[in-house]
């Protein structure tokens, strides 16, 4: 039971936090692309950060778009893989 469900009528919470850190910061330009399958285009200039952290850690696909914080501040998340 991890707290996660599509019927928002059970009005679960969040039952576990996963901590990791962010281990590159990288600049990316207008159509440059990340993830698998190329799955985000960025707009313009701005800044990508790498979070090591993936499906083994119990990350699923479904969490693509969801937000994370970092330093209390939220991002949303660019592709399959956490990266914001």
């Amino acid at each position: 039971m991890y707290g996660y469900g599509a019927d928002k009528t059970l009005d679960l919470k969040s039952t576990f936090r996963v901590f990791s850190k962010v281990i590159q910061v990288n600049t990316l330009e207008a159509n440059d692309t990340v993830g698998y399958n190329a799955i985000y285009k960025a707009s313009g200039r701005e800044k990508i950060a790498v979070i090591p952290i993936g499906y083994a850690d119990g990350i699923i696909r479904k969490n693509t778009g969801r937000v994370i914080y970092i330093n209390d501040k939220p991002y949303k998340t660019a592709s399959r893989y956490y990266c914001l």
